[in-house]
């Protein structure tokens, strides 16, 4: 029996840990080739373990545009193409809006706002350079749509609607 992703190949931001992590475990599961892309090197090694033959791992910082080049580039070197690109990299600090720091502010923005648009920017020039076609997939919190105490640069509030 087919497997849903077979002869498919993702890259999976945040994917050492958490729901990217998960995500992997079930596009390899379902005949996928995955790209783990992760911070932490620990973490990337052991689920890479778990994973197999069908996992690849890059240590990157979503922040940083020439690491997103090269975890794309993997994902073309490693197995050939990208088809499906999952940005689940996300951080968020839970600090009070008036003790927050300008750099705690901008680590959580630009992890979870800069890093999926360079991350899709990437995907999607790879997609295309493929004629292939894919899908990029990016991964929120509940919290876009309710905002948590302490959460301000995770998840700003939104302006009333009229």
């Amino acid at each position: 029996m087919a497997k849903r992703l077979t002869d498919k190949v993702a890259l999976v931001t945040g994917g050492a840990s958490g729901i990217g992590r998960e995500i992997a475990r079930g596009y390899v599961e379902e005949g996928a080739r995955v790209v783990l892309g992760d911070r932490n090197a620990a973490l990337l090694a052991e689920t890479a373990r778990e994973l197999g033959a069908d996992a690849a791992t890059i240590e990157i910082d979503v922040t940083r545009e020439a690491d997103l080049e090269r975890a794309v580039a993997l994902a073309g070197s490693r197995f050939g193409r990208l088809d499906i690109g999952v940005n689940c990299a996300g951080l968020g600090l839970s600090v009070p809006l008036t003790e927050q720091t300008e750099a705690q502010w901008d680590l959580v923005v630009d992890v979870c706002l800069k890093g999926v648009f360079l991350s899709m920017k990437h995907e999607a020039r790879q997609m295309m350079a493929g004629k292939r076609g894919g899908v990029i997939i990016n991964i929120a919190s509940i919290n876009a749509r309710q905002p948590g105490e302490g959460l301000s640069a995770y998840a700003p509030p939104r302006p009333a609607s009229r």
